[in-house]
């Protein structure tokens, strides 16, 4: 489900490179950053490229002429993504294939307005074992070292050897490695109990298996370690709609659980009437999205929030 680089229209890589070239500008960004609480963002190579992903600014869209400004909510993402290696932005297969992860919209609108230095508490399903190039394990980990350099980022990981090989880094960090399958309820216990001793995840990822059940009962199983207010991200529902992914019943699946969902959010506003049991029915049963602030979806990935207390 991988793809060749990244491409991405307006916001092309030749403005990532033209973002190098202006160093200038970067280093009045980080004296804004220092300014703001951020002494010593250029101390490592990893604040560096953290520095430039955070020059991405909104009103760079080539097509302005066309394109309403509403959604033009800059690229820091995108750009982080691209230098990171990571496949949460593909380009198409030359093939013809479904590879053609755009994440970078809705991770760019839940985690682009924080402040680098945030120092969160992060997880993600799935370090990159087995990934083809160009892409390899422990992008994600550059990643969110690069674009959130305070936080302690946690992974679940099956491969025992790929966990081992990027335990010292994540526990850098002040996260942790879990070993074992995304679906192993001995596993999420164990995430769940760290998230009852630190206060919860900020964010949570799923990028593991990319199995529509498993991506459902993960997310049942650990919602409950999401802080009040925090997202939780599901990459990769594109093999919802794979038959040879889909083999459990469809009403198990995480694209049943995400409809249901927005049914149990809304079910309060039925008013009576012949079919009124087909939507009340929600309401009368416990179900993870009465929990949810929002829930937003772009193809292939979804974000619940939840709800602030």
């Amino acid at each position: 489900m991988q793809a060749p680089a990244p491409e991405r229209k307006p916001r092309t890589l030749g403005m990532l490179v033209l973002g190098v070239a202006a160093m200038a500008g970067l280093l009045l960004l980080a004296v804004a950053h220092s300014s703001a609480g951020s002494v010593g963002y250029l101390s490592s190579p990893s604040q560096l490229v953290s520095t430039l992903t955070a020059a991405s600014l909104t009103g760079m869209d080539e097509n302005s002429g066309v394109n309403s400004p509403v959604s033009d909510i800059g690229s820091s993402f995108y750009d982080a993504a691209v230098v990171s290696q990571t496949d949460k932005v593909t380009a198409a297969n030359a093939s013809g294939g479904h590879a053609t992860h755009h994440y970078e919209y809705i991770y760019q609108k839940y985690l682009g307005h924080l402040n680098p230095r945030t120092p969160l508490r992060l997880l993600e399903i799935g370090l990159g074992y087995g990934m083809p190039p160009p892409h390899v394990a422990g992008s994600s980990l550059q990643l969110w070292r690069a674009y959130f350099p305070n936080a302690a980022i946690s992974f679940i990981e099956l491969h025992e050897g790929t966990a081992e090989e990027f335990r010292e880094e994540i526990e850098e960090t002040g996260g942790n490695i879990f070993v074992g399958s995304q679906s192993d309820p001995d596993v999420m216990a164990q995430v769940r109990l760290l998230a009852l001793a630190t206060g919860g995840f900020d964010v949570i990822i799923d990028d593991g298996g990319h199995i529509p059940a498993d991506q459902r009962r993960s997310f049942e199983g650990l919602w409950p370690a999401v802080r009040p207010g925090g997202v939780y991200f599901v990459e990769d529902l594109l093999t919802s709609y794979w038959e040879e992914w889909a083999k459990t019943p469809k009403e198990d699946s995480i694209m049943a659980f995400v409809k249901q969902a927005i049914d149990a959010m809304n079910c309060h506003s039925v008013e009576p009437g012949p079919n009124a049991q087909r939507w009340k029915k929600f309401c009368d049963v416990e179900h993870l999205g009465k929990s949810f602030a929002s829930l937003d979806c772009a193809p292939e990935i979804c974000a619940a929030v939840k709800a602030r207390e």
